[in-house]
This record gives structure tokens, C-alpha cells and sequence, in this order.
């Protein structure tokens, strides 16, 4: 009897490890890189600036710096989207959801040596596909996935 409690024991171990060994290991990421146009000049981060009616788009941005991928990620994980809102308003995130979004984003915006989860990652790319454009995607998705390519395009 023993012996058969030790071999399943044993069996189980090595499920574990090797469900373990399948998981991708945590990437260092630099959450400092500046994000840049089309044209190659770096993006400013208007969310840093000021209500202004009198200025274009109704935004002081004189004092704005430039968008980071850690601020950029920030950005969407603090974000509330109409995604995850329900026609009356209220959001399908909870607060412990929230709150570890939150989390995530004051621990990683200003970063140089940022580590993310393979799970981290998987939420990270998810809000940022829905609160960026193509440009900041493919900056981004690169640097938290080196081996990801994009799909075919349809």
C-alpha cells in the first residue's frame, strides 16, 4: 500500500515540474523606451497634460514628456473600457481586478528592468490591442514577446 501512495505521490511530482517546465519564464522588460510616430519622433504623452480650452484638442501639452511602453502599458491597465462595461454602466472588472491592475502599472511605468509573468503579459497585451493603435502595438507586443510574430493579416 505504501509503495502504491509513494508511486502516486511521485506521478503527481513530476506532473507538476513538468507542467512547470511549460511555463515561459518572466521577461525583463525596459518599461523607459520612448514610443515613436509614424515618422520616427517620439510620441508625447498627452494624458500628463492640462485642460485647455483655448489650446487644440483642448489639451496643454507644453509641459507633456514623451510616452514611454511602461507608461503606455500604465495607461491601459488603468484604463475603464467600454469593453468591460455593461449598458448601464457599470464594469464586469472587480475591484480586486482592478486593484492588482493598478498595482501592476505603479510597479512597472517608469521601470528600466521591469519583470512581467507569462500571465501578466497575456492581460498587458490584451488592454493595450484595445486601448492603442497599430503604431504603439507594434512597438510594444515585440518587446513583451520577442518569439510572438504577427498573424496573417485578413
Amino acid at each position: 500500500m505504501k509503495a502504491y501512495v509513494l508511486a502516486g505521490v511521485l506521478l503527481l511530482a513530476g506532473i507538476q515540474v513538468g507542467m512547470a517546465a511549460d511555463t515561459p519564464p518572466p521577461r525583463v522588460i525596459d518599461m523607459t523606451v520612448v514610443l515613436k510616430d509614424p515618422q520616427g519622433k517620439p510620441i508625447i504623452d498627452q494624458l500628463e497634460g492640462k485642460a485647455d480650452a483655448t489650446k487644440p484638442g483642448g489639451i496643454d501639452c507644453s509641459a507633456c514628456g514623451n510616452l514611454t511602453v511602461g507608461h503606455a502599458i500604465a495607461n491601459a491597465l488603468f484604463a475603464n473600457l467600454p469593453s468591460e462595461t455593461n449598458a448601464q454602466g457599470v464594469s464586469s472588472v472587480s475591484p480586486e481586478q482592478k486593484w492588482a491592475r493598478g498595482a501592476l502599472a505603479e510597479r512597472i511605468k517608469d521601470d528600466k528592468t521591469a519583470t512581467l509573468t507569462a500571465s501578466e503579459i497575456v492581460v498587458v497585451k490584451k488592454l493595450v490591442g484595445q486601448v492603442y493603435g497599430t503604431n504603439v502595438i507594434m512597438q510594444i507586443f515585440p518587446l513583451l514577446d520577442p518569439s510572438d510574430k504577427p498573424p496573417p493579416l485578413q
